[in-house]
């Protein structure tokens, strides 16, 4: 069926049948004339190459967030991981249960609460002896999240933050990697190996 054949003199003829689906008041109006294109980048309605332009060169607002994760110091492939991790690209349970599973929840390094990123990144046991570690190598406290990260080195010198970024990358992307290993080849955790 075509929609020709549910319009008889200009007037829709739809079915009951089909009527269950949506109401008579959705459909279009109908007219005598005929079709015509419309190009909806300009005012008048007609295609000039330079509206076309100016569509495919559309300036989008710049975005911040992505040079506290882009640094040069760090490597590319740490920091599309930690880009991955910020975005919440991670395949934790919680993010399973978004999709509609149900499922028993329980983190895989400590046992002890939901699986998470937040927990898995900032709460975790394992994870807070990793953050202890070098926190005390560079003086900083735990952080509480990735701003926390990006915060607590902005007073200091510019090597340090480029080694604090280093440092603090590679810890994100440890603890992630950490536990899909544990998840996925049931592996024994050896936090002084960690260190």
């Amino acid at each position: 069926m075509k929609v020709e054949d549910l319009i008889i003199n200009n007037t829709w003829n739809i079915p009951e049948e089909m009527l269950k689906f949506f109401s008579a008041g959705d459909l279009p109006l109908l007219s005598t004339e005929s079709d015509k294109l419309i190009w909806t980048a300009t005012q008048d309605g007609s295609f000039s190459v330079q509206s076309a332009i100016n569509i495919v060169r559309q300036k989008h607002p710049k975005l911040r967030w992505c040079k506290k994760i882009w640094k040069a110091c760090v490597h590319s492939s740490t920091t599309a991981n930690v880009w991955k991790i910020t975005r919440g690209a991670c395949t934790t349970d919680e993010n399973v249960k978004k999709r509609g599973m149900n499922i028993a929840s329980r983190y895989y390094l400590c046992l002890k609460d939901q699986d998470t990123i937040s927990h898995l990144l900032w709460a975790c046991d394992y994870g807070k002896i990793i953050w202890n570690c070098i926190g005390g190598v560079f003086a900083f406290k735990n952080p509480k999240s990735f701003d926390d990260i990006m915060s607590s080195c902005k007073d200091k010198s510019s090597v340090i933050q480029e080694l604090w970024h280093i440092a603090a990358f590679n810890i994100l992307v440890d603890i992630w990697f950490i536990r899909n290993k544990l998840f996925f080849e049931d592996i024994y955790l050896n936090s002084r190996k960690e260190k």
